[in-house]
C-alpha cells in the first residue's frame, strides 16, 4: 500500500510528495524487507494444501460508488470547513476520513486550490491517515485471531508506523 501511495501522490497531488515520501519512504522499505522476510520463511516451512480459491463478480461497482461518494462528501466538506475553521480543522477531518480511505484523502488534497497547504504541511496531511490506516490494519490480526500469531501478523505494520514516525521530527524541524 506505502509505494502505491506514493505513486498515487505523485500523479494526483504532487505538492506534498517530497515530504511525505520522507515520512512513506522508511515506512515502505520496512514493509518490503519483512515481505522478503515472510517469503523466505515460508519456502521453509512445510507445504500446505491449498483449497479452493471463491471466484467473485468482477463488474461489481460497489466499491467505486463508495469511494465515490466518500470523495464527494470529503470534498464539500473540505471547501465547508476551509471557510469555517481554516487549513488547520480541514487536516484534522482529512486525516481522520483517511484511516477509513487512504485513496479519498489523496484525491482530496489533489483537488484543492494551489497554495492552501505548504509542501511540508500537505506531505503530514497524508502521511497522518496512512500510518493511522496501518496502525488499524495492524489491530486487526490480534483481534481476530486471538493468540501469538495475530501479534507476529501485525508486527511488520506496526515496525513500518514506527519508521515512518522516526522520520517526522526531521520534516517539523
Amino acid at each position: 500500500m506505502l509505494v502505491r501511495v506514493i505513486l498515487l501522490v505523485a500523479l494526483i497531488a504532487p505538492v506534498a510528495l517530497a515530504s511525505l515520501a520522507l515520512v512513506i519512504a522508511p515506512a515502505a522499505l520496512v514493509s518490503i524487507a519483512a515481505a522478503v522476510w515472510g517469503l523466505l520463511t515460508a519456502r521453509r516451512a512445510p507445504a500446505v494444501p491449498a483449497s479452493a480459491v471463491t471466484v467473485r463478480n468482477p463488474l461489481n461497482f460497489g466499491p467505486a460508488l463508495v469511494l465515490t461518494g466518500l470523495v464527494m462528501v470529503m470534498a464539500l466538506l473540505a471547501r465547508w470547513l476551509m471557510t469555517r475553521i481554516g487549513e488547520s480543522g480541514l487536516a484534522i477531518i482529512l486525516a481522520i476520513s483517511g484511516i477509513a480511505d487512504v485513496d479519498a484523502a489523496i484525491i482530496t488534497i489533489g483537488g484543492l486550490p494551489a497554495g492552501v497547504f505548504d509542501e511540508r504541511t500537505a506531505g503530514l496531511v497524508v502521511a497522518a491517515p496512512v500510518l493511522a490506516n496501518n496502525l488499524l490494519k495492524a489491530a486487526i490480526p490480534p483481534m481476530l485471531l486471538r493468540s501469538r500469531r495475530g501479534w507476529v501478523a501485525s508486527l511488520p505494520l506496526l515496525a513500518s508506523v514506527v519508521a515512518g514516525l522516526a522520520m517526522v521530527p526531521f520534516l517539523l524541524r
